[in-house]
Protein backbone atom coordinates (compact mmCIF):
# COMPACT_ATOMS: atom_id res chain seq x y z
CA UNK A 1 0.00 0.00 0.00
CA UNK A 2 2.78 2.40 0.94
CA UNK A 3 4.44 1.54 -2.36
CA UNK A 4 1.36 2.63 -4.35
CA UNK A 5 1.05 5.85 -2.33
CA UNK A 6 4.65 6.72 -3.16
CA UNK A 7 4.03 6.05 -6.89
CA UNK A 8 0.99 8.31 -6.88
CA UNK A 9 2.89 11.10 -5.11
CA UNK A 10 5.76 10.89 -7.58
CA UNK A 11 3.35 10.97 -10.55
CA UNK A 12 1.57 14.02 -9.12
CA UNK A 13 4.85 15.89 -8.61
CA UNK A 14 6.01 15.05 -12.14
CA UNK A 15 2.81 16.50 -13.63
CA UNK A 16 3.24 19.71 -11.63
CA UNK A 17 6.87 20.09 -12.73
CA UNK A 18 6.05 19.51 -16.40
CA UNK A 19 3.19 21.97 -16.22
CA UNK A 20 5.38 24.62 -14.58
CA UNK A 21 8.10 24.01 -17.13
CA UNK A 22 5.76 24.55 -20.08
CA UNK A 23 4.48 27.74 -18.56
CA UNK A 24 7.97 29.06 -18.10
CA UNK A 25 8.91 28.20 -21.69
CA UNK A 26 5.70 29.74 -22.98
CA UNK A 27 6.35 32.98 -21.11
CA UNK A 28 9.93 33.03 -22.36
CA UNK A 29 8.89 32.59 -25.99
CA UNK A 30 6.16 35.14 -25.64
CA UNK A 31 8.73 37.58 -24.35
CA UNK A 32 11.08 36.93 -27.30
CA UNK A 33 8.17 37.16 -29.70
CA UNK A 34 7.38 40.62 -28.35
CA UNK A 35 10.97 41.77 -28.81
CA UNK A 36 11.32 40.38 -32.35
CA UNK A 37 8.02 41.52 -33.81
CA UNK A 38 5.61 43.63 -31.81
CA UNK A 39 8.33 45.81 -30.25
CA UNK A 40 10.12 46.45 -33.55
CA UNK A 41 6.92 47.13 -35.44
CA UNK A 42 6.10 49.85 -32.94
CA UNK A 43 9.59 51.33 -33.18
CA UNK A 44 9.56 51.24 -36.98
CA UNK A 45 6.13 52.83 -37.09
CA UNK A 46 7.23 55.68 -34.84
CA UNK A 47 10.51 56.14 -36.74
CA UNK A 48 8.69 56.25 -40.09
CA UNK A 49 6.16 58.75 -38.83
CA UNK A 50 8.95 60.91 -37.42
CA UNK A 51 10.89 60.71 -40.71
CA UNK A 52 7.89 61.81 -42.75
CA UNK A 53 7.18 64.68 -40.39
CA UNK A 54 10.80 65.88 -40.39
CA UNK A 55 11.32 65.48 -44.12
CA UNK A 56 8.17 67.21 -45.33
CA UNK A 57 7.73 70.92 -44.73
CA UNK A 58 4.32 72.01 -45.92
CA UNK A 59 5.35 75.66 -45.75
CA UNK A 60 7.57 75.01 -48.79
CA UNK A 61 4.88 73.36 -50.86
CA UNK A 62 3.43 75.35 -53.74
CA UNK A 63 -0.19 76.35 -53.16
CA UNK A 64 -1.91 74.72 -56.14
CA UNK A 65 -5.33 74.46 -54.54
CA UNK A 66 -5.47 70.73 -55.33
CA UNK A 67 -4.10 67.66 -53.67
CA UNK A 68 -1.35 65.79 -55.52
CA UNK A 69 -1.79 62.05 -55.49
CA UNK A 70 0.70 59.34 -56.34
CA UNK A 71 -0.76 58.87 -59.81
CA UNK A 72 -0.70 62.62 -60.41
CA UNK A 73 3.00 62.66 -59.50
CA UNK A 74 3.68 59.77 -61.86
CA UNK A 75 1.84 61.47 -64.72
CA UNK A 76 3.63 64.75 -64.00
CA UNK A 77 7.02 63.04 -63.94
CA UNK A 78 6.32 61.30 -67.24
CA UNK A 79 5.23 64.59 -68.80
CA UNK A 80 8.40 66.31 -67.57
CA UNK A 81 10.61 63.54 -68.95
CA UNK A 82 8.84 63.78 -72.31
CA UNK A 83 9.22 67.57 -72.33
CA UNK A 84 12.92 67.28 -71.45
CA UNK A 85 13.47 64.75 -74.21
CA UNK A 86 11.71 67.02 -76.69
CA UNK A 87 13.78 70.00 -75.52
CA UNK A 88 16.97 67.97 -75.91
CA UNK A 89 15.98 67.11 -79.48
CA UNK A 90 15.32 70.77 -80.23
CA UNK A 91 18.64 71.84 -78.66
CA UNK A 92 20.53 69.30 -80.71
CA UNK A 93 20.40 71.65 -83.71
CA UNK A 94 23.87 73.00 -84.51
CA UNK A 95 24.80 76.57 -83.68
CA UNK A 96 27.89 78.64 -84.43
CA UNK A 97 29.70 81.82 -83.40
CA UNK A 98 33.02 83.59 -83.92
CA UNK A 99 35.54 83.92 -81.12
CA UNK A 100 39.19 84.32 -80.20
CA UNK A 101 41.16 81.63 -78.40
CA UNK A 102 42.21 82.84 -74.93
CA UNK A 103 43.66 79.57 -73.69
CA UNK A 104 44.06 76.07 -75.05
CA UNK A 105 45.11 72.80 -73.45
CA UNK A 106 45.12 69.16 -74.44
CA UNK A 107 41.49 68.55 -73.49
CA UNK A 108 39.90 72.00 -73.16
CA UNK A 109 39.72 75.43 -74.74
CA UNK A 110 38.71 78.90 -73.51
CA UNK A 111 37.17 81.34 -75.98
CA UNK A 112 36.10 84.98 -75.94
CA UNK A 113 33.07 85.20 -78.19
CA UNK A 114 31.95 88.08 -80.37
CA UNK A 115 28.92 88.30 -78.05
CA UNK A 116 31.27 89.20 -75.19
CA UNK A 117 31.16 85.87 -73.33
CA UNK A 118 34.07 83.88 -71.95
CA UNK A 119 33.33 80.23 -72.72
CA UNK A 120 35.18 77.08 -71.69
CA UNK A 121 34.64 73.85 -73.62
CA UNK A 122 35.91 70.32 -73.28
CA UNK A 123 37.49 69.08 -76.52
CA UNK A 124 35.74 65.90 -77.69
CA UNK A 125 37.75 63.19 -79.42
CA UNK A 126 35.70 63.52 -82.61
CA UNK A 127 36.05 67.33 -82.87
CA UNK A 128 36.48 68.43 -86.50
CA UNK A 129 39.54 70.71 -86.74
CA UNK A 130 40.20 70.15 -90.44
CA UNK A 131 39.62 73.86 -91.08
CA UNK A 132 42.49 74.87 -88.78
CA UNK A 133 46.07 75.36 -89.96
CA UNK A 134 48.51 72.50 -89.46
CA UNK A 135 50.07 74.40 -86.56
CA UNK A 136 46.93 73.64 -84.57
CA UNK A 137 44.78 75.87 -82.37
CA UNK A 138 46.83 78.75 -80.97
CA UNK A 139 46.11 81.54 -78.50
CA UNK A 140 44.95 84.72 -80.21
CA UNK A 141 43.55 82.93 -83.24
CA UNK A 142 40.16 84.01 -84.57
CA UNK A 143 37.99 80.95 -85.02
CA UNK A 144 34.47 80.00 -86.00
CA UNK A 145 32.95 77.47 -83.65
CA UNK A 146 30.10 75.07 -84.26
CA UNK A 147 28.42 73.19 -81.45
CA UNK A 148 25.39 71.10 -80.62
CA UNK A 149 23.22 71.56 -77.57
CA UNK A 150 22.59 74.79 -75.70
CA UNK A 151 24.77 77.48 -74.13
CA UNK A 152 23.18 79.33 -71.22
CA UNK A 153 25.06 82.61 -70.85
CA UNK A 154 28.58 81.38 -70.09
CA UNK A 155 27.45 77.90 -69.02
CA UNK A 156 28.55 75.39 -71.67
CA UNK A 157 27.74 72.22 -69.71
CA UNK A 158 24.88 71.39 -72.10
CA UNK A 159 26.86 72.11 -75.27
CA UNK A 160 29.35 70.00 -77.23
CA UNK A 161 31.86 71.35 -79.72
CA UNK A 162 31.54 69.76 -83.14
CA UNK A 163 33.83 71.88 -85.34
CA UNK A 164 36.46 74.62 -85.09
CA UNK A 165 37.64 76.41 -88.24
CA UNK A 166 39.59 79.59 -88.99
CA UNK A 167 37.18 82.52 -88.80
CA UNK A 168 36.32 84.61 -91.84
CA UNK A 169 36.29 87.62 -89.53
CA UNK A 170 39.58 89.44 -89.02
CA UNK A 171 41.03 91.04 -85.92
CA UNK A 172 42.19 94.64 -85.81
CA UNK A 173 44.84 93.90 -83.18
CA UNK A 174 47.86 91.55 -83.31
CA UNK A 175 47.02 87.96 -82.41
CA UNK A 176 49.94 87.74 -79.98
CA UNK A 177 48.46 90.59 -77.91
CA UNK A 178 45.98 88.05 -76.54
CA UNK A 179 48.85 86.29 -74.78
CA UNK A 180 48.54 89.20 -72.35
CA UNK A 181 45.03 90.52 -72.97
CA UNK A 182 43.41 87.09 -72.92
CA UNK A 183 45.02 86.10 -69.63
CA UNK A 184 44.02 89.48 -68.19
CA UNK A 185 40.38 88.82 -69.08
CA UNK A 186 40.57 85.54 -67.18
CA UNK A 187 42.45 87.12 -64.27
CA UNK A 188 39.89 89.91 -63.89
CA UNK A 189 36.96 87.51 -64.14
CA UNK A 190 38.53 85.30 -61.44
CA UNK A 191 39.54 88.38 -59.43
CA UNK A 192 43.03 86.96 -59.11
CA UNK A 193 45.54 89.63 -58.08
CA UNK A 194 48.53 87.37 -58.59
CA UNK A 195 47.55 86.51 -62.17
CA UNK A 196 46.88 90.16 -62.96
CA UNK A 197 50.18 91.24 -61.43
CA UNK A 198 52.05 88.71 -63.57
CA UNK A 199 50.78 90.46 -66.72
CA UNK A 200 51.80 93.96 -65.60
CA UNK A 201 54.92 95.96 -66.42
CA UNK A 202 56.00 97.89 -63.34
CA UNK A 203 55.76 100.69 -62.58
CA UNK A 204 52.17 100.85 -63.84
CA UNK A 205 49.12 102.89 -62.94
CA UNK A 206 45.96 101.83 -61.15
CA UNK A 207 43.19 104.40 -61.25
CA UNK A 208 45.84 107.07 -61.78
CA UNK A 209 48.05 105.98 -58.87
CA UNK A 210 51.47 104.49 -59.52
CA UNK A 211 52.04 100.89 -58.47
CA UNK A 212 55.77 100.20 -58.26
CA UNK A 213 55.98 96.42 -57.99
CA UNK A 214 54.25 93.04 -57.93
CA UNK A 215 54.65 92.98 -54.15
CA UNK A 216 52.84 96.32 -53.84
CA UNK A 217 50.00 95.17 -56.10
CA UNK A 218 49.45 91.98 -54.13
CA UNK A 219 48.86 94.09 -51.02
CA UNK A 220 46.01 95.99 -52.62
CA UNK A 221 42.38 95.53 -51.56
CA UNK A 222 40.89 93.15 -54.12
CA UNK A 223 37.49 94.83 -53.91
CA UNK A 224 39.00 98.18 -54.88
CA UNK A 225 40.79 96.65 -57.85
CA UNK A 226 38.11 94.29 -59.12
CA UNK A 227 35.13 96.59 -59.03
CA UNK A 228 31.88 95.30 -60.49
CA UNK A 229 32.25 97.89 -63.27
CA UNK A 230 35.71 96.59 -64.20
CA UNK A 231 34.66 92.93 -64.17
CA UNK A 232 31.56 93.64 -66.26
CA UNK A 233 33.44 95.76 -68.82
CA UNK A 234 36.32 93.31 -69.25
CA UNK A 235 34.15 90.19 -69.30
CA UNK A 236 31.94 91.71 -72.00
CA UNK A 237 34.74 92.58 -74.42
CA UNK A 238 34.11 91.69 -78.06
CA UNK A 239 37.61 90.83 -79.31
CA UNK A 240 36.70 91.78 -82.89
CA UNK A 241 35.96 95.35 -81.76
CA UNK A 242 39.40 95.92 -80.19
CA UNK A 243 41.53 98.66 -81.78
CA UNK A 244 45.17 99.64 -81.43
CA UNK A 245 46.11 103.28 -81.06
CA UNK A 246 48.88 104.94 -83.09
CA UNK A 247 51.27 104.56 -80.16
CA UNK A 248 50.57 100.81 -79.94
CA UNK A 249 48.15 100.71 -76.99
CA UNK A 250 45.07 98.47 -76.83
CA UNK A 251 42.19 99.30 -74.50
CA UNK A 252 40.06 96.41 -73.18
CA UNK A 253 36.79 97.92 -72.01
CA UNK A 254 36.14 101.65 -71.89
CA UNK A 255 35.85 103.95 -68.91
CA UNK A 256 36.56 100.81 -66.89
CA UNK A 257 39.10 98.36 -68.26
CA UNK A 258 42.83 97.94 -68.79
CA UNK A 259 45.44 99.02 -71.32
CA UNK A 260 48.18 96.84 -72.75
CA UNK A 261 51.24 97.79 -74.78
CA UNK A 262 54.20 95.99 -76.27
CA UNK A 263 57.45 96.31 -74.34
CA UNK A 264 59.48 97.09 -77.46
CA UNK A 265 59.53 97.12 -81.22
CA UNK A 266 61.26 93.80 -81.78
CA UNK A 267 59.32 90.77 -82.96
CA UNK A 268 59.95 88.92 -79.71
CA UNK A 269 58.87 91.83 -77.48
CA UNK A 270 56.09 90.90 -75.04
CA UNK A 271 52.79 92.58 -74.29
CA UNK A 272 52.17 93.93 -70.78
CA UNK A 273 49.47 95.77 -68.85
CA UNK A 274 50.48 99.38 -68.26
CA UNK A 275 47.27 100.70 -66.72
CA UNK A 276 44.11 99.46 -65.01
CA UNK A 277 40.97 101.59 -64.78
CA UNK A 278 38.74 100.04 -62.10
Amino acid sequence: MKKWVMVLLCTFLAVILVSCGKKAISVDLTGHSSLLSGGNEQDDSEATASHITDGTNRENWPDTGTAVTGSDNADSGAAQEQASASASDDNAEKNDFNAVVLDAAMHSIVLQSEQGHTLMFELPDDLDTSGIASTGIVIGEAVEVKYSGTIHGTDTSEATLTQITTSSKTLSVPADSFLCGGFMILGVENQDLQSVASECSFPMTLDGATIASTKEMKKLDREKVFTSELVTAVSGVNPFDLKMSEDGKILYGGTHGFVIQKSGSSDDAAWYVISILP
